[in-house]
């Protein structure tokens, strides 16, 4: 109504101008008396602290993560798992103020899968200061013929530390958003011979998290190469 009022022709600009104020009051206490108290939750900047870490000599921290697929530990049968076809992980990094301050967060995806072979990477999405995801075969059994059967990868994320801001790399969680089921890897130390797939098996839970969280990033993380320790994280099926 009080926009309808505005646009009326300047025939009527004296009448319209002197109910814009009682128009403006009527809404206001129509608005509080239609809000009720106690129920907006109030926003609060997240405040975080981080020493400098290593000075990188291209500006790049590498975070890792270490994955494996094995059964939970109330399944029948321990032993390890290969997905049907993998997993897609959210990555956050959170860059932190020497002093303490507000935090700066980031955000990256990307998608593993086995292909029978080996692990691949699809789906990468990067953000302005996280910029390369790469991958680290992990380990085989043989199951004859040439054909190999994994459980585990790792997952290197290069990231720019500090940031812009000068705020630096404080940690990297990361989270899955989609698990695929597996199967059993049966015999996965070949001692009996070559390894093969048992049954199928499912996620036992809807996602798995796991934080790359440091004291400080090290020299060690200046390169991005498969000898990096971070975090590691085990995806469990029943």
């Amino acid at each position: 109504m009080a926009v309808l009022l505005v646009h009326r022709s300047r025939a009527n600009a004296g009448s319209v101008l002197a109910l814009v104020p009682v128009l403006l009051l009527a809404l206001v206490i129509g608005m509080l008396a239609g809000t009720p108290t106690g129920d907006v939750p109030p926003v609060y900047a997240a405040y975080c602290t981080q020493p400098a870490n290593y000075p990188c000599g291209d500006g790049r921290t590498t975070s890792a993560l270490a994955v494996t697929h094995h059964t939970s530990p109330g399944h029948g049968t321990s032993t390890v798992v290969e997905p049907d076809t993998g997993e897609t992980w959210a990555i956050t990094a959170q860059w932190c103020p020497t002093a303490g301050g507000q935090e700066n967060l980031e955000y990256a995806y990307a998608t593993v899968s086995w292909s029978g072979s080996q692990w691949q990477l699809s789906n990468v999405t990067l953000s302005n200061n996280i910029v390369g995801v790469s991958i680290c075969q992990g380990d085989t059994c043989d199951a004859g013929g040439g054909a190999v059967h994994s459980r585990s990868y790792k997952l290197l994320v290069e990231i720019n530390d500090p940031d812009p801001g000068g705020n630096n790399l404080n940690k990297v969680d990361y989270v899955t958003t989609s698990v695929s089921d597996g199967y059993l890897v049966m015999d996965p130390t070949e001692t009996q011979g070559d390894c093969y797939l048992g049954s199928s098996v499912s996620p036992s839970a809807p996602s798995f998290v796991a934080t790359d969280e440091p004291y400080t990033f090290t020299v060690a993380r200046c390169t991005t190469n498969c000898d990096i320790t971070g975090a590691s994280v085990t995806l469990y099926y029943e």
